[in-house]
């Protein structure tokens, strides 16, 4: 018996990246989608528990990190039983998260899952603080920019997924002292957006 195709997208960027935005310029092509974003269910459980919603990602995360994988993965879960295509907005900056997603949708015992990786690359790097600076101001919502944190995305895995789209162009950071120095003026660049928006 032959499965009825479904598709799955798995979105892979650092934060900043713009995740979240391509999702919402291609709501058409994403119209029949069940999307999956980490930020809502952090968002979600930060509700529950009665914090914050926003500038509470990383807290969140690293304080509840099982129970919000937890929630994840039994989302998707939940998905794949029902037969939705699926589109996943979070980091996957690893290899092992991928495959473990990955894994899900291959044990659906009545469709047949095809598999897209959307790698989105970031922009130069002037644009890419001031994307983060915006984020932050507008909803409270933080990256990190540093060059350790660009080279967390490992490069996709060969054979991982049926397709690999491209978005962007692949920057090269290359560690020097001039970096080196640029990072702590980004880092206070972020430190003074944080107590911008706390004192608002």
């Amino acid at each position: 018996m032959i499965k009825p195709v479904r598709h799955i997208k798995l979105l892979i960027g650092a934060c900043g990246t713009g995740k979240t935005t391509y999702i919402q310029k291609n709501h058409n092509e994403f119209r029949d989608y069940t999307i999956i974003s980490l930020d809502s269910i952090i968002a979600k459980l930060a509700k529950i528990k009665g914090m914050p919603t926003k500038n509470v990602e990383d807290m969140i995360y690293n304080n509840h990190k099982e129970e919000v994988e937890r929630i994840y993965y039994a989302t998707i879960k939940e998905a794949v039983k029902k037969g939705d295509n699926i589109i996943i907005d979070r980091n996957n900056s690893t290899n092992y998260i991928r495959k473990h997603t990955l894994d899900l949708v291959k044990k659906s015992k009545d469709f047949s899952y095809i598999s897209t990786a959307i790698f989105l690359h970031p922009p130069k790097e002037m644009e890419y603080i001031k994307r983060l600076f915006k984020r932050a101001i507008s909803d409270g919502r933080f990256g990190t920019l540093t060059t350790s944190n660009l080279q967390k995305i490992e490069p996709i895995r060969k054979g991982m997924f049926n397709n690999v789209i491209e978005i962007g162009k692949p920057q090269v950071v290359k560690p020097s002292s001039q970096h080196k120095e640029k990072e702590i003026s980004w880092q206070k660049l972020i430190k003074d957006a944080k107590s911008f928006t706390a004192n608002r």
